[in-house]
């Protein structure tokens, strides 16, 4: 019980953050800046007031006035930039959410444009089964690669798991970058569920889920799906309360 909840522990912070002070512009943007503008003139402050005085100490005999002055404008230059960044990827964030919509409609958009697998037909017809590689199946480890083909294969497998549940997975994992060979990765499937609108904590464990499903041999994979299993990690990734 202990080890389900540590994951939903460690990520409580970002999930705290993206409830309060990240669901709307007005609160990050003012946020961020402040707290990147302190970071550059505080820490980036530090060494750069370190730098000065290790070209003042070589010149031998610099102004004591003029070499202050240095510090501060180089301190005010790496507070208001950092500010300036921070406020700029903040607003970046939210326009794009306005422009592409609410994560919920992000998701239904991606799942209507993704084909809609018939899972009663058999694999050799499905869409997405594209047979098997070699590297996808001699050595699942190699890279953090995630073998496509074998993960849909995987969750087709789930009888735990609805029609909606296997498409919006599906949808995430065709939608992934891959290689020449059909495979993605752990990172790569964090990205795409971001890019779709899934919330930080949901993203990042569905990418742990899938990423220690393609380290197993396809049988084993394949029965912990047909045993529940698969179903019960995707349930507690969150991923699926994102569709509501």
């Amino acid at each position: 019980m202990s080890s389900r909840q540590k994951p939903d522990e460690l990520l409580a912070p970002f999930r705290l953050y993206n409830d309060t002070v990240g669901r709307s512009p007005w609160t990050e943007v003012p946020t961020l800046a402040g707290i990147a503008g302190l970071a550059g003139y505080y820490g980036g402050g530090a060494l750069s007031d370190r730098f000065v005085e290790s070209i003042a100490a070589r010149s031998g005999g610099a102004d004591p006035d003029r070499v202050d002055k240095v510090k501060n404008l180089l301190r005010l230059g790496l507070g208001s930039s950092s500010a300036v960044l921070a406020a700029l990827y903040a607003y970046r964030k939210h326009a794009m959410r306005s422009t592409l919509g609410t994560p919920e409609e992000r998701l239904q958009h991606a799942g209507d444009e993704t084909p809609m697998p018939d899972w009663s037909t058999p694999d050799s017809t499905r869409p997405f089964s594209f047979g098997r590689t070699k590297i996808a199946s001699s050595d699942p480890f190699r890279l953090n690669i995630i073998p496509v083909n074998q993960s849909l294969d995987t969750i087709h497998a789930d009888p735990y798991l609805q029609i909606d549940q296997k498409q919006l997975v599906s949808t995430l994992i065709g939608r992934a970058p891959t290689d020449t060979y059909n495979n993605t990765s752990g990172r790569g499937l964090v990205r795409t569920a971001l890019g779709l609108g899934v919330d930080f904590g949901a993203a990042y464990l569905f990418g742990r889920v899938m990423t220690g499903l393609a380290g197993l041999p396809s049988a084993d994979a394949k029965q912990i799906s047909i045993a529940g299993g698969l179903a019960n990690a995707l349930m507690n990734t969150g991923i699926f309360r994102n569709n509501k």
